[in-house]
């Protein structure tokens, strides 16, 4: 992870003065009494004298009349499809909505009807019994599973703050891996609920998990992606 240090230019004594584990330290500028920099998502001031560190609390003041309801038409922010098994539908995202789309004639399916509510991410199950995708109803972004059959969601995990990208579903209906915003590459297994840690990329930012895809092996016990080696070039695990 990339930090913060301090060079001595007349002893040549080098100091780490940060230590973020998580996130690397970007974007640090100096003022005449502390570093301001980025980690994670928010700003932090570094005191060139204590060399105490404090997050900088942001609020954003914006008109209260860009926050009442009001119809949107959602053609324009789909994103994130999935085919079925079928061939016969897709399942899109569009502002924080799942619809089902016919691929031919037929009709256009609101899946969760949940304004306020953003759910990211769909991925139908290969036996098309589910659909698996993000919803922050929680106030988090947790892991839910809609049953095609009833129309009923139900929350899978509890993980807490942190963003996830999209979900991949093992042949046999019953695992699923992602990776999250620190890059660690994860998998839940629906028959234990429980989430296996796998791996963890090295440069993976916002690009490279936005795109990052894992294939499955036909019996679903085997799983490659592409992540980084220590000398920077990228390799299949």
């Amino acid at each position: 992870r990339y930090n913060i240090w301090s060079y001595n230019t007349q002893t040549k004594a080098i100091r780490q003065l940060t230590d973020f584990g998580d996130y690397d330290v970007r974007f640090p500028s100096i003022g005449p009494k502390d570093i301001v920099f980025e980690a994670g998502g928010k700003l932090y001031l570094l005191n060139l004298e204590t060399e105490k560190i404090t997050e900088v609390s942001v609020s954003v003041v914006s008109d209260q009349i860009a926050l009442q309801e009001r119809t949107v038409d959602a053609a324009r922010n789909v994103s994130n499809a999935w085919i079925s098994p079928d061939a016969k539908r897709v399942v899109f995202e569009a502002r924080g909505e799942l619809f089902s789309v016919p691929a031919e004639n037929g009709y256009v399916k609101n899946l969760t009807q949940t304004s306020g509510v953003a759910e990211r991410y769909p991925a139908w199950s290969p036996d098309g019994k589910f659909i698996a995708y993000w919803s922050d109803a929680s106030g988090e972004y947790e892991l839910q599973l809609l049953d095609m059959e009833t129309g009923k969601s139900r929350q899978l995990t509890q993980y807490g703050p942190g963003y996830r990208y999209q979900l991949f579903w093992s042949p046999n209906s019953k695992k699923l891996v992602f990776v999250d915003k620190t890059m660690r590459i994860k998998m839940y297994e629906l028959d234990y609920n429980r989430t296996i840690d796998i791996d963890k990329g090295t440069r993976l930012f916002e690009g490279g998990l936005q795109n990052f895809k894992v294939s499955w092996s036909s019996d679903s016990k085997w799983l490659v992606y592409n992540n980084e080696m220590s000398n920077g070039n990228m390799a299949i695990f």
